[in-house]
């Protein structure tokens, strides 16, 4: 049970390794996306998407960076809320399963929140090329 446990914790490091550097690095995505579409669409003094595609890229854009902030944000108060309750359950002997399956399903719910952010980065990537192979590749 021992090995058990630490592979679990192994994995749940894995996770979160790589749930954070998949978020730096599709925020970096996501920011230099609407970068590119702000200096493109900003033109003679007027802003104006080129396409329908510039258009929804930022909108999908934008709507990645909600979901990621609400995800972060419901993680950090239930984390918060979790130190609080392990602390005032030290006693409890049950503490440890019941913590346990608080962690359990916030990772559930992680989980889907890192999906919708991935099929967000998709479709902001997917209509922004469009756009851009649109705006500049086809006359």
């Amino acid at each position: 049970e021992a090995k058990i446990e630490k592979l679990l914790e192994e994995c749940q490091g894995f996770k979160y390794t790589q749930s954070s550097n998949f978020s730096t690095l599709s925020r970096s995505i996501i920011f230099g996306i609407i970068g590119t579409l702000w200096i493109i669409s900003y033109t003679d003094g007027e802003f104006t998407f080129p396409n329908g595609c510039s258009l929804y890229a930022m909108c999908a854009a934008f709507a990645y960076l909600i979901v990621d902030l609400i995800h972060y944000y419901l993680d950090s108060c239930f984390y918060k809320r979790e130190y609080v309750q392990l602390n005032e359950e030290k006693s409890n002997s049950d503490a440890v399963q019941e913590h346990d399956k608080r962690m359990d399903k916030n990772a559930d719910r992680s989980f889907y929140f890192f999906r919708g952010k991935c099929i967000l980065l998709l479709i902001t990537v997917c209509l922004f090329v469009i756009g851009f192979v649109c705006k500049y590749m086809i006359k």
